[in-house]
């Protein structure tokens, strides 16, 4: 059977769980970082992915003529310096401010926040790509802007401070994972999507695992049955997102695969609520509203889909 004869609804269900795989790993992280290190999240996120896609890699190339090592073999070093920048950029930088960002505002707040990477890529597009800034991208980086401001603007006092000092370290995560996009429409190589995916890992799992061998004691962690359960979750969550949003990203077109991105923000709010007991108010909701209305004018002038990281 071809790709063009699976049903649409295939593609459109990988798309929406592939944005639920991002609210598991935010909700999931949110649980663990009020008694486990970031350090320790990170390198079991990174072992579990890293190895599941080298397994996915290795039942794909099992039976090709053309090993993936000659291909290696045939990466200059620019190249090698920017999968390595891309790698850090949207594995070990976006992460580690992602989580530290976790430990000073709620789950939901931060998944909603997470949504204005769309905007942020439009913003440094024209920064660094010199692309122009139409009405669609204005609206867009407006309507994000808007939304920022009425989820945070209960934390506009001294009594909240602690929740906009989260919010605020969440929002400059966005900076390095939108630098993987723009480095992304910068350089292309020519290995394969899977390929490329298990390097990155691979290489944060090292940056990680050297970051560790000084800074973490495994000695001072008690890790409970549902603590390893749930660190399993989001290792294989980190992966399974690039899994079902590579499968269906190429048979949706790039307005539509841009407008399900909204389900993120939408999910890991449904999430935060059922397992950590997390609200939001008013003002909450509203910029929930302006941040997807966001990325609907970010998807209405896509033409194509943007490379994505498999690590938000």
């Amino acid at each position: 059977m071809t790709n063009d004869q699976y049903p649409q609804s295939k593609h459109f269900l990988a798309l929406i769980l592939s944005q639920l795989m991002v609210g598991i790993n935010i909700v999931g992280a949110k649980y663990l970082l009020s008694h486990i290190s970031i350090i320790l999240i990170l390198c079991t996120r990174f072992m579990i992915a890293t190895a599941f896609l080298g397994c996915i890699h290795w039942f794909l190339n099992f039976k090709k003529p053309s090993p993936c090592k000659a291909r290696l073999r045939d990466i200059d070093s620019k190249t090698w310096g920017i999968i390595i920048a891309q790698a850090l950029c949207a594995g070990v930088l976006f992460n580690f401010l992602l989580l530290t960002g976790l430990h000073y505002t709620d789950a939901n707040i931060a998944g909603i926040i997470t949504s204005v990477l769309p905007a942020i890529i439009a913003l440094l597009s024209i920064l660094f790509l010199q692309e122009r800034a139409n009405f669609f991208t204005s609206l867009c980086i407006l309507f994000a802007i808007l939304g920022l401001l009425a989820i945070n603007i209960h934390s506009f006092h001294l009594s909240n401070l602690h929740s906009l000092v989260g919010a605020t370290i969440v929002l400059i995560a966005l900076l390095p994972e939108a630098m993987y996009y723009v480095l992304s429409k910068l350089y292309h190589n020519r290995l394969s999507i899977f390929t490329v995916a298990l390097l990155m890992n691979l290489i944060n799992l090292v940056v990680v695992l050297i970051i560790a061998s000084f800074t973490l004691h495994l000695s001072h962690y008690n890790l409970s049955l549902s603590d390893v359960l749930i660190l399993i979750i989001i290792g294989l969550a980190s992966a399974m997102f690039y899994v079902f949003w590579y499968s269906g990203c190429q048979y949706i077109n790039g307005s539509t695969a841009g407008l399900l991105t909204a389900i993120m923000p939408i999910g890991t709010l449904l999430l935060a609520w059922i397992f950590l007991g997390e609200t939001i108010n008013k003002l909450q909701l509203l910029g929930m509203l302006l941040v997807i209305a966001s990325i609907i004018t970010n998807a209405l002038q896509k033409k194509r889909v943007l490379p994505v990281s498999m690590f938000s």
